[in-house]
């Protein structure tokens, strides 16, 4: 006799009935909440690829007139103070968003790589930063009003086997940031 249960026997591993549900309305607003929140993702997202594209038409739709993004390293223009690096790659995971109609905040972190050459050596300048952000929802959908870019720590890593592929970061979009 097999000591397997009997279910393992005949082959069935499971043996139930999914019970009928009915659909249930979201809570009112509740639509418009998730869309403002994709928007948003979608916005932070377009952010990095603007920067890591050095794509300014990109860079630019994304804030509204007289908007502002304070960084803190050489006075120097983001996606100009990028154009030092081979490749950048920021890589946007957590996004804490609180709407207000047609007002939120959040909190974005990333991940942001700079491969740059020294000496004929690669080396990988990792970055964690957090950005504090106020956005706005006008006529063109939701762009930021401000944003604050914290680095939290960097390491440099050498590559010394590295082999950068693809387009520079400026080529990948066919142009730079002129």
């Amino acid at each position: 006799m097999s000591r397997l249960p009997a279910h393992l026997r005949t082959g069935r591993l499971f043996d139930y009935r999914i019970p009928i549900v009915t659909t249930i309305p979201p809570p009112a607003g509740a639509i418009d909440d998730t869309a403002a929140r994709l928007a948003l993702r979608t916005l932070v997202d377009s952010f990095a690829a603007g920067c890591d594209r050095r794509d300014m038409t990109l860079y630019r739709s994304l804030w509204h007139e007289g908007s502002t993004l304070h960084a803190y390293w050489p006075d120097a223009h983001l996606l100009e103070f990028l154009e030092q690096y081979l490749h950048t790659f920021h890589f946007v995971g957590n996004q804490l968003v609180e709407l207000d109609g047609d007002r939120a905040t959040g909190e974005v972190y990333c991940f942001a790589h700079h491969l740059y050459d020294l000496d004929g050596t690669t080396y990988d300048r990792v970055v964690a930063i957090r950005y504090h952000d106020r956005y706005r929802r006008g006529e063109r959908g939701w762009k930021f009003e401000h944003r604050d870019l914290y680095m939290l720590w960097a390491v440099e890593l050498p590559l010394p086997d590295a082999q950068v592929m693809g387009p520079s970061s400026s080529e990948s979009t066919g142009g730079g940031a002129s």
